[in-house]
């Protein structure tokens, strides 16, 4: 019986707004973990930044998508590429 390769998902184009209005972020749908989440909220800027540039596989922000081009971005900047990749999980209600 043959094995059906499992197709990775494809990533979730993201407009941000603020600061960053008018730039899109791409978020790839299965790094969207509860790990991802801990990360994000766990208020260390290193942390943060490893578990976003983690997520992102493509987008036009202006110093690139990569963990250096984040450390580029003003706090303000990285909280709507935080928010970006928050607004793609989808956590069912029961």
């Amino acid at each position: 019986m043959a094995t059906l390769a499992k197709r990775k998902p494809d990533p979730i184009n993201v407009e941000l707004d603020g600061d960053l209005k008018g730039s899109s972020i791409l978020v790839d749908p299965s790094a969207l973990t509860m790990g991802l989440l801990e990360d994000i909220q766990a208020s260390a800027a290193t942390v943060m930044l490893d578990a976003v540039a983690a997520t992102l596989v493509g987008g036009d922000l202006e110093h690139g998508i990569d963990r250096a081009g984040l450390r580029r971005l003003t706090p303000s900047e990285f909280a709507e590429v935080c928010s970006g990749v928050a607004s793609c999980i989808r956590i069912r209600k029961s």
